[in-house]
């Protein structure tokens, strides 16, 4: 009864997971992180040191 719960849980759990958690939230994340990275980039490298200097 041990052995066969193991390779079913952990295929199961090692398999879905990853492929339906990554999935779902990468998609939104690349497509909005992806349209500010590559909107701003020249814009958030002076952007840090200002706000930093001025927070700081």
């Amino acid at each position: 009864p041990p052995p066969p719960p193991p390779p079913i849980a952990r295929n199961a759990a090692a398999n879905p997971p990853p492929l339906a958690i990554p999935k779902i939230p990468r998609p939104p994340v690349r497509q909005g992180s992806a349209r500010e990275h590559s909107l701003p980039p020249p814009k958030n490298l002076p952007r840090p040191p200002a706000r930093a200097s001025s927070v700081g």
